[in-house]
């Protein structure tokens, strides 16, 4: 189920910050990001769920028109400098977070899984990308909590592994991407002993 599978993302996520050591908040994580640029980033996967389900006294409930979690990503990397402005957002909810950031993540978690409790499968949030039912966002969100908290891992040398549905959730999103794209038999034969690792590449955009 979506909302297991991002919940169990979640606690992986909030248990690998709350072992990251004092120094290693300013090591290099990935891209320009440092570790604590990572854990901003990452964390709003959490926090858009409250800020997009915010409505106006009166105003009517939105019709999604993103139909699912695929398309979710195809329309939100669509654009010049869609990179640069997630890197950017990552770097500033760090900072808005506070130095203390395991407490608040946690107690971000906290509030969007008390959230997540009281909104129906069909609930529908206004997202920067377009409207779409939570059912089918959760998904994405579960696939940023999952490859992040991964990437936060290596550097800090964490041990742990996702969640079984979350990452099941996650390869499975992953795999919807990827068959749209020309890396798909690429992928298909690494998976099946094939082929060999040449180099990077993403399904994302």
């Amino acid at each position: 189920m979506p909302r297991e599978a991002y919940k169990h993302a979640m606690y992986f996520f909030v248990d690998t910050v709350n072992k990251i050591k004092p120094d290693q908040w300013d090591m290099p994580a990935l891209g320009e990001w440092s570790v604590r640029d990572l854990v901003g980033h990452t964390v709003r996967a959490m926090l858009t769920l409250p800020q997009f389900a915010k409505r106006k006294a009166g105003e009517r409930a939105p019709v999604a028109d993103i139909p699912t979690p695929a398309a979710y990503y195809q329309q939100a990397f669509v654009g010049d400098g869609t990179n640069e402005r997630i890197a950017e957002r990552g770097r500033q909810t760090a900072e808005t977070l506070g130095p203390d950031l395991p407490a608040a993540v946690a107690q971000v978690s906290m509030e969007v899984a008390s959230l997540l409790d009281t909104l129906p499968d069909d609930f529908v949030f206004k997202t920067l990308a377009g409207n779409i039912m939570l059912v089918d966002y959760l998904p994405t969100r579960t696939l940023e909590l999952v490859v992040h908290t991964l990437d936060l891992l290596a550097p800090t040398e964490i041990a742990g592994s996702p969640p079984h549905d979350a990452m099941l959730s996650a390869l499975r999103l992953l795999a919807d991407l990827a068959a749209d794209t020309p890396y798909a038999g690429h992928l298909a034969l690494l998976a099946t002993g094939r082929d060999t690792w040449n180099g990077p590449f993403s399904v994302l955009n």
